[in-house]
């Protein structure tokens, strides 16, 4: 069965640390206990490889330890006041991002959320 939950773990207007976003994560799995999870991360929140150690750290020897776990990155996309609209690279986990063109910061359009988007049982 699949259940598809768009569940978003952003607050308005600031991004999590990525701990807290995996704890959410986590939390809300457990209340659905999948076989089978799909997230798309914000590359804001955290790398892929960093964000899926932390959800493997903290369901060991639980029920969760063998949900499979699918993460999707998605690249940040933002828009200036300068005009520009577009992907931005990013380091890793920022808080805010500066326009490539301006060095203004700039309004984050995609790119700093965690959304778990499919739970197959």
């Amino acid at each position: 069965m699949v259940f598809f939950c768009l569940y978003s773990f952003k607050t308005k207007k600031t991004s999590m640390h990525e701990f807290k976003a995996a704890k959410e994560l986590i939390d809300e799995l457990k209340d659905k206990q999948p076989k089978k999870a799909v997230i798309s991360l914000g590359k804001m929140i955290s790398s892929k490889d960093v964000f899926l150690e932390i959800i493997k750290e903290h369901t060991k020897e639980t029920p969760l330890e063998k949900t499979e776990i699918t993460i999707e990155e998605i690249p940040v996309k933002a828009k200036c006041s300068c005009g520009f609209i577009g992907v931005i690279d990013i380091p890793g986990h920022v808080h805010f991002v500066r326009c490539p063109e301006c060095n203004k910061i700039a309004e984050v359009l995609e790119g700093d959320k965690v959304i778990l988007k499919e739970c197959i049982y």
